[in-house]
Order: structure tokens, then C-alpha cells, then sequence
């Protein structure tokens, strides 16, 4: 009996198709135009940089049966640079907005209830009046359906005060977020300026001028690259092995 062999795309060849899908005109006939670097890939999506925007997708995708790769939605998310306890923040967050849903739910169905308790009550009352001998029962039932409203309502006065918790939580861990980008901006601008100061004595004052008003354009790295490369340019020996 022959030996049925089994093939499934390896990974490297699952992020080759998925780059390709991606860049559907990386070709000849769409002037080799490239969209999207590949950065990550997930059970079911991609991460993706755009090349012509500041901006990062999640690129959901599906393996075919012949091997192919297709890409459909592309959902724009946040890459952020966070401390450990600021991810633990942000999954708290993330679950606080689960139980928010699930809490949004409950909210409607009980909603639901009550108007489902108000059709019955009136369709009772509707009955009270055509069958005055069932009057003493039909009372009964109205006074158990009013009990079951006015838990409702409680339950729902519950719900309001625990939505307005989960907000004011929301709130003061965006309120922590920004003030922990503020740090960071202003840690690396200090670094920023201390590089060039390092270097003052060997760049022209025009030149000082032009990087002092551009520090919020570069990132640190990048920002000493072009302090280096202006120092250079304007005293080539800065560098010498005699120095």
C-alpha cells in the first residue's frame, strides 16, 4: 500500500506568501510598488508596517487549500513601547472593557425584561377587566410582576454605577499614559541637548542653530548620528586617531 504524504506551508514560507499578498503590485505590470513590511506573523494575522504612512496593521489572513495565502482585513493598531507594569495597566484596562461589555448586555437585556414585564402587566390589566372572578389571582400576579420590576431596576441602578466606576478608572490610567509619554519625551530631550552641547565647539553656529530647533524631529540615535555627521563635516579631525 503506497504512502500518502502530507505537505503544510513552513513558516517561512507562510511569511513569504503573506509579504506577497500584501504587496499585490511588487511587480512589473504595478511599478514594483512595496506597501507593507512584514513584521510579525500570528496564527490568524500579520503585523504589518506601511511604507508610506506612519503607521501599523494587523493584517488578518487565511491559508488555502492549494497552499495560497489570502489577506483580508487590515485593522490599524498602536506599537507602543511600555514598562512591565504598564502592560500589566493596559491588560487590566483590557479587561475592564471585557466586563464592560458583558455589563452593556446585561444592561439591554434586563431593559428587555422590563418591557417584556410592561407588555405583560398591561395585557393582565386587559384581563382583569374582562374576568372580574379571576380579580383576587390577577392582583397577585400583578404584585409578583411589580416585584420583579423593581429588582430589575435596581439591578439596572447597579449597572449605571458601576459603568460610571469603570470610566473614572479609564480615565486616570489615560491620564497615567500621557503623563509617562510626557517622561519619556522630555528624558530624551535632555539627552538630546546634552549631545549637543557635547559637540558645540566643533559645529558652526548656524548649524547649532538649525539641530537645537529640530531636537523634536530625531530620535535620540538618530539625533547623535546627525550631530556627529554636522561636527565632521565642519572640523573633519574631530575624529583623527591623533585625537
Amino acid at each position: 500500500m503506497e504512502k500518502e504524504l502530507l505537505f503544510r506551508l513552513s513558516d517561512n514560507d507562510k511569511a513569504r506568501k503573506i509579504a506577497s499578498a500584501l504587496n499585490p503590485n511588487f511587480n512589473e505590470e504595478g511599478g514594483w510598488k512595496f506597501e507593507y513590511f512584514l513584521m510579525d506573523v500570528y496564527a490568524d494575522y500579520a503585523v504589518a508596517a506601511s511604507v508610506e504612512e506612519e503607521k501599523y496593521v494587523r493584517a488578518y489572513y487565511t491559508v488555502n487549500a492549494d497552499e495560497s495565502v489570502t489577506v483580508g482585513e487590515k485593522v490599524e493598531v498602536e506599537i507602543t513601547d511600555v514598562t512591565k507594569d504598564e502592560m500589566l495597566a493596559l491588560e487590566a484596562l483590557k479587561a475592564i472593557n471585557n466586563n464592560l461589555a458583558e455589563v452593556k448586555d446585561t444592561y439591554e437585556a434586563n431593559v428587555k425584561a422590563v418591557e417584556d414585564l410592561t407588555a405583560e402587566k398591561e395585557q393582565i390589566n386587559s384581563q382583569l377587566a374582562e374576568a372580574t372572578k379571576s380579580v383576587e389571582e390577577k392582583a397577585t400576579e400583578i404584585e409578583t410582576l411589580n416585584n420583579s420590576l423593581e429588582e430589575v431596576k435596581k439591578e439596572l441602578e447597579e449597572v449605571k454605577a458601576e459603568k460610571v466606576s469603570l470610566e473614572t478608572l479609564n480615565s486616570d490610567l489615560n491620564k497615567e499614559k500621557e503623563e509617562l509619554a510626557q517622561f519619556k519625551t522630555n528624558v530624551e530631550t535632555e539627552q538630546k541637548k546634552a549631545i549637543l552641547e557635547k559637540y558645540s565647539e566643533y559645529i558652526n553656529s548656524e548649524k547649532y542653530a538649525t539641530l537645537e530647533s529640530e531636537v523634536a524631529n530625531y530620535s535620540v540615535e538618530d539625533f547623535e548620528k546627525e550631530v556627529c555627521t554636522a561636527a565632521v563635516k565642519n572640523t573633519p579631525t574631530i575624529f583623527s586617531k591623533q585625537e
